[in-house]
């Protein structure tokens, strides 16, 4: 079944008024071997082959295989939050009570760069070079342009809970604790408030060039919203689920993830419009994804790492007229549309005729008669 996995949908010809939107993937995930005491981030290098994976009452782990194997780097626990370059070489790690430690080797050793504590996001450019971390404790700001050696103070007192970066370190967002979100576009010299609505900002991811944002947060009502132009507007997509703690992004902005704490993992691939719940309810804390999205790393708080190669299209139909279509999202690669007749038989053939305008592929049979089954296929 691993390489014969199936989304099977029912299409007959007697149903009708389904508005034809945009359909939605969801995501396949594998548990992997390592059970943590306390997973509070993730992070990926840009093809999702070398990941990071940092504990609060544990050491650092790292993998270079997509998540398959993991090796102890580092005995100090305490960590809050962990970002990675896009070669997955140099990263920079926030130790909640000693302070900021970066790496120049994956991960293998690991230096103390700042001393200051109660850091509780960093965030890096793709070169490693630029770095922003937000502290919590103090409501402050840090960013650093030589790869963590030295940081300078940007803010104080007004936020520090959550940050991004874009991919050239120049364009920053950060969340305040109950104070809405703050963007700069000098890496962080300066720094405007965006008016996004109130209540707790825990999470934000951005695209590579800046422009597209994806932020959640725990309010009452929760809800994730999306931004087009570099935060300076926001438009809220999907609410409810509850805590929203973690949030990822493609570099184009497309493919989105997010993980609800003691709650479901939800993935997108129209830039946040729809979303997709998957796996099951578990104490989701972090999330991170490669760069074309195709491979997304996610923790579980007191459980294991899980990793998801495969995004499972979903198959959605619609009918109009003397019509139907069934319709899932392009271009999902290794999934073929099959269909039958009769559900009883085994009798499942390629579907013919199959289109796509940029958004969805799509079957349109015209006029439907009698009974017809759909299922993709993954190859």
């Amino acid at each position: 079944m691993k390489n014969k996995l199936q989304n099977l949908f029912t299409a007959l010809a007697i149903l009708a008024g389904i508005n034809r939107a945009a359909a939605q993937s969801g995501l396949l995930w594998t548990p992997r071997g390592v059970n943590g005491g306390g997973w509070t981030s993730v992070a990926t290098s840009a093809d999702g082959t070398k990941l990071v994976a940092v504990e609060d009452n544990g050491p650092i782990y790292t993998s270079t295989d997509s998540g398959v194997a993991w090796t102890v780097q580092n005995s100090i626990s305490g960590w809050s939050s962990v970002a990675s370059s896009a070669d997955g070489i140099k990263l920079v790690a926030a130790n909640y009570y000693q302070g900021l430690y970066t790496s120049t080797d994956s991960g293998v050793t690991w230096t103390l760069q700042n001393g200051t504590r109660y850091f509780q996001s960093v965030a890096s450019s793709a070169d490693g070079t630029k770095l922003v971390a937000a502290n919590f404790g103090f409501g402050a700001i840090y960013t650093s342009t030589d790869s963590g050696i030295t940081w300078l103070l940007r803010t104080n007192g007004a936020f520090g809970f959550a940050v991004t970066s874009s991919a050239d370190g120049t364009k920053l967002v950060a969340t305040a604790n109950g104070d809405g979100i703050y963007t700069s576009a000098d890496s962080g010299v300066t720094w405007v408030p965006q008016n996004i609505g109130s209540g707790q900002w825990r999470a934000v991811a951005s695209s590579a060039d800046g422009t597209k944002l994806v932020a959640g947060n725990d309010g009452v009502p929760s809800f994730i919203s999306t931004s087009t132009n570099s935060g300076v507007t926001w438009t809220p997509q999907i609410g409810g689920g509850g805590y929203w703690s973690s949030v990822a992004s493609s570099a184009d902005g497309t493919k989105l993830a997010a993980t609800v704490q003691d709650g479901q993992i939800y993935a997108s691939n129209d830039s946040g419009v729809t979303w997709t719940a998957s796996d099951s309810s578990r104490q989701w804390t972090s999330v991170a994804s490669s760069a074309d999205g195709s491979k997304i790393v996610a923790v579980v708080h007191n459980g294991r790492i899980y990793t998801s190669s495969t995004f499972i299209p979903t198959l959605a139909i619609a009918c109009a007229d003397n019509s139907l279509t069934v319709f899932w999202p392009y271009p999902s690669s290794g999934w073929t549309l099959q269909q039958n007749s009769d559900l009883t038989t085994t009798s499942w053939s390629t579907s013919g005729g199959v289109s796509n305008d940029g958004t969805n592929n799509f079957l349109t049979v015209t006029p439907p008669t009698g009974n017809l089954f759909f299922r993709l296929m993954h190859n």
